[in-house]
């Protein structure tokens, strides 16, 4: 085991609350490895009590930081920026062992990611908060919420609390941050690094813990703003509980992509297949529906299979596994389910990929139905449902038939029809031709995908309310 994980490992876990570490104090929660499916080290996460500390001690230094001039808040996220990068292998190393991504994709992609949005936030330094309009006599000013309640899931350990941590920082919010009860150990990290860029005692606290952790911090009153990544069913529970606070939800989705006839299918099937699999399939915004037009369904079929291929244990793209027996389990009936409505399997199917440990096969599943149980259910797990059209107002139709509406993907080798398609999609986010989303791009959804955005500038107004001011002068 390396230095770095043995490190974190093999101790118990810690809060970080107003600048100190604190053992965990709350409930026992067990612990696998999701690689080989052997019990790791049962630990404790933190207890009631020490959230609400958490929670005061963001509260205590709240308009302190928010008083802070904007250049110095910067300065922190620079600080901690340069540090993540000194300390990458050491993230990749974390991530890899508690959710059993491969490492080179744990450095590029969500180490990797972390970094580009951070450099995003960095970027947004020069960006007012306190913008005059055309009459001098009124302007308008960007003011934090206040304290954040920050949850973060375990697919994407450094990135989401990144993505959150970040934009509050930079808002001039304090946090209060719960990351996932299934991959700590990457925040716990961070915390370490927070205390050596000098960040200020109460600004940054997190409690490892489970969902009645995050119950408390969600519904404590001197809480004032909640962003939160998870499951369309959690994160209704979590906008009840907020109740007229602010939140950014980052939820479920279901994101269909489009090939027309005259895209290039060859580079259009890979890159959908890559990105319906990348992580596993545990991506919300995983590409895990293809919508094929008719006349080169076939020859789309042939080629998915064959792609495929490369992702199975021993291929030269192998993936890892997914994280835990219950999201296994869950793949599994959702594959009988998808049988059983009709959908055709061209590759992989119901099983395991591997004896040990909690690989489902890579697979592809066919004529998959519109309005069956496929297309409902966000499936979490690496498997492309494939379904074919007949014209370009039916895959649209099709497209926006889900209770999602994260992201969407076009494939097409007319401007004109890109440029149609992507306008009347019903989706947060539309890429085009596999082009990759810039950083700080906002990111997120709308209807059972949630509400809000992240990353960049958009990301750090989610943390801000507009005030305008009448008849003051401004400050130089």
């Amino acid at each position: 085991m390396d230095d770095i994980v043995s490190q974190y490992e093999n101790a118990p876990w810690q809060c970080l609350i107003d600048g100190h570490w604190k053992a965990c104090a709350g409930d026992t929660v067990r612990r696998v490895d999701p690689s080989t499916g052997i019990a790791r080290a049962n630990r404790q996460v933190g207890s009631p009590s020490q959230m609400l500390a958490a929670i005061a001690a963001a509260d205590s230094v709240q308009d302190d930081w928010a008083q802070l001039p904007v250049e110095t808040r910067f300065s922190y996220l620079e600080t901690l920026r340069d540090l993540i990068a000194r300390d990458a292998e050491c993230f990749a190393k974390l991530i890899a062992h508690e959710m059993g991504a491969p490492l080179p994709f744990a450095r590029a992609q969500q180490v990797g990611g972390a970094l580009a949005h951070l450099d995003a936030f960095i970027a947004q330094k020069t960006a007012s908060f306190d913008d005059a309009q055309t009459d001098p006599a009124h302007r308008l000013r960007y003011e934090p919420f206040g304290v954040a309640a920050l949850i973060t899931p375990w697919n994407w350990p450094l990135n989401q609390v990144i993505l959150k941590l970040g934009a509050a920082m930079a808002a001039g919010c304090t946090s209060v941050l719960k990351p996932s009860e299934l991959t700590p150990l990457t925040a716990l990290h961070l915390g370490n690094l927070c205390l050596e860029a000098g960040i200020p005692a109460g600004v940054i606290n997190i409690v490892p813990g489970d969902g009645t952790i995050g119950e408390i911090l969600v519904s404590d009153p001197r809480i004032a703003v909640v962003s939160f990544t998870g499951s369309t069913r959690a994160g209704r529970d979590v906008q009840q509980a907020a109740g007229l606070r602010p939140t950014i939800l980052e939820l479920g989705g279901k994101s269909p992509n489009l090939l027309f006839t005259d895209c290039n299918l060859e580079t259009a099937v890979a890159q959908g297949v890559a990105h319906c699999f990348r992580n596993s399939g545990q991506s919300c915004n995983a590409a895990s529906w293809m919508l094929v037009e008719q006349s080169i369904y076939d020859q789309t079929l042939e080629r998915a299979a064959s792609e495929a291929a490369r992702y199975v244990p021993g291929g030269d793209l192998e993936i890892g596994p997914v994280i835990s027996a219950t999201q296994m389990e869950r793949i599994q009936r959702l594959l009988e389910t998808g049988l059983d409505e009709g959908a055709r399997c061209i590759f992989g199917g119901p099983g395991l990929a591997r004896p040990a440990g909690f690989f489902p096969k890579p697979t592809i599943l066919a004529d998959v139905r519109p309005g069956t149980t496929l297309l409902q259910e966000e499936i979490f797990g690496p498997v492309l449902t494939i379904t074919p059209f007949g014209t370009e107002a039916e895959a649209i139709k099709l497209a926006n038939s889900t209770p999602y509406g994260l992201a969407a993907y076009v494939q097409t080798g007319d401007p004109d029809r890109a440029d149609r398609v992507s306008r009347a999609l019903r989706a947060g986010m539309v890429q085009v031709n596999g082009t990759s989303r810039a950083p700080g791009t906002p990111f997120g959804g709308v209807d059972a995908s949630g509400h809000g955005r992240e990353a960049g500038l958009a990301g750090i107004r989610a943390f801000q309310y507009t005030k305008s001011i009448s008849g003051a002068a401004r400050r130089s």
